[in-house]
């Protein structure tokens, strides 16, 4: 998923992409599960078999994410949209990123 987005914005292949999530979410993802709405740090994501397999995406190479934290009072349609992707998904997170391209 991160190579691909980072080839339709012809972006480096290392470059990452962050997600937000949550705040409910928040302790499923991250070791140290701190908000963030400003994508303001970078957090150590669960070690987690199930969360990197079902979103391989998330992590940094360094197993870190920048994320975005949403909660209900902060951004109150996207923490709906959150929820409605966990219902599919299992949790509240989408990748956040712009799609701005260079070309």
């Amino acid at each position: 998923m991160v190579y691909r987005l980072n080839s339709l914005k012809a972006r480096q292949w290392y470059r990452p992409v962050g997600p937000m999530v949550a705040n409910e979410d928040l302790a499923r993802l991250f070791t140290d599960p701190i908000r963030s709405p400003y994508m303001t740090m970078a957090q150590r994501v669960r070690n987690d078999t199930e969360v990197i397999f079902r979103f391989p995406g998330l992590a940094h190479l360094d197993g870190t994410a920048r994320y975005q934290s949403v909660g209900h009072d902060d951004e109150p349609w996207i923490h709906a949209l959150l929820s409605a992707v966990a219902k599919f998904t299992g949790l509240a997170v989408l990748i956040n990123t712009s799609f701005n391209t260079k070309r």
